[in-house]
């Protein structure tokens, strides 16, 4: 039988968590005591998401959640111990998963507890009897989970594109934040190339320009009909417009901009949360027959292996996404940039090493 408790856990961690709007308590807790089904994670690294951001801000999105809050989730960990009916997952192991930290807390903090482990969470590092993937370094393992958000979005949009405008689509990604860009390195590695990138900070249109985007400035009076022209002339069927829009921003314009962008009768997938609730413009949506789908989250096990194989094959373009990173002590500063998208993209928190 397994040791419910590591001999060198101590008895309370530091942890950061958000207690009022713009606001982050970093403070001793008590480490989370282990079950059996459960295993304890040491977090090396956890990445700040745009749904941290909302929650951070507490806007329309973020709201819904209640203070305080944990709501890391985009975590690189070592496995300190497992509970007795763990059976896939050993102390040691490199993992990554879901923290469930609405109910045990998330990963901004040392430890983190994840119940139902077999289930939960995947090996990293290429060990593991179950959910094995290739080994991947700590950094760039935050971003399997807005990977697989960006691969389901892509599915989305996919269930419903007509076999003629597959061939040779023209697809549009607004905002380049880690999902847009991720949405690019996924898009990428399906084959679809021309993608056309609208994003108003010059820091992260030279991310996706240097991953291999078409890269245009959406700002001012003169903004949509330039996104316009950059994609008329992309290989594909004639006439203006997008046949796939991505909308990864959540700004009043980036709404905006892309339902302007879509061509007649094409897809337009709603992916970014937004700070206050936006209109849309029904009418045009209705006269060009567009096809629009929301999507949130992803089932880890179902994209966490084509993930893998994305951030091994591109692991020099994936890391461009990560430009900032702080010591858990340093969360509210970390928080603060990240809700700044003209000064960062990826902003990690690191427990490990700092």
């Amino acid at each position: 039988m397994r040791s419910p408790q590591h001999p060198q856990v101590p008895k309370t961690m530091l942890a950061a968590e958000v207690y009022e709007p713009r606001r982050v308590r970093v403070h001793q807790v008590p480490v989370p005591k282990l079950g059996p089904d459960d295993a304890l994670l040491r977090i090396q690294v956890c990445g700040i998401c745009g749904s941290d951001v909302h929650r951070y801000l507490m806007d329309a999105y973020g709201s819904r959640f209640r203070y305080p809050l944990n709501s890391g989730h985009e975590f690189a960990a070592q496995v300190v111990s497992v509970g007795e009916r763990v059976t896939n997952i050993s102390p040691d192991q490199r993992v990554t998963g879901h923290p469930q930290w609405v109910q045990f807390g998330g990963a901004f903090a040392e430890y983190v507890l994840i119940p139902e482990a077999d289930r939960n969470l995947i090996s990293v590092d290429g060990s593991g009897k179950a959910n094995k993937y290739s080994v991947i370094e700590p950094d760039l393992v935050t971003l399997i989970e807005p990977l697989t958000v960006a691969l389901q979005a892509l599915d989305r949009s996919e269930e419903i594109i007509s076999k003629d405008v597959k061939s040779l689509p023209k697809l549009v990604i607004v905002g380049s934040g880690t999902i847009g860009l991720s949405v690019l390195l996924a898009a990428q590695t399906r084959g679809y190339n021309h993608i056309v990138v609208s994003e108003p900070s010059p820091l992260r249109r030279e991310i996706a320009e240097s991953i291999g985007a078409i890269t245009v400035d959406p700002s001012g009076p003169e903004g949509v009909d330039r996104l316009r022209s950059a994609v008329s002339k992309c290989p594909g069927k004639a006439g203006e417009g997008a046949d796939m829009v991505f909308e990864c921003a959540g700004t009043a314009d980036s709404v905006v901009q892309a339902v302007e962008i879509s061509a007649l009768q094409s897809q337009l997938i709603m992916v970014a949360l937004t700070r206050t609730n936006l209109g849309i413009d029904v009418i045009k949506v209705v006269t060009k027959k567009l096809t629009v789908k929301g999507t949130i989250g992803a089932p880890l096990h179902k994209y966490a292996m084509e993930a893998a194989r994305i951030l091994s094959s591109r692991n020099k373009d994936a890391a461009k996404l990560i430009t900032h990173r702080f010591p858990l002590e340093d969360a509210e500063k970390a928080f603060e940039l990240a809700c700044d998208p003209h000064r960062c993209c990826k902003v990690l928190v690191e427990t490990l090493n700092r």
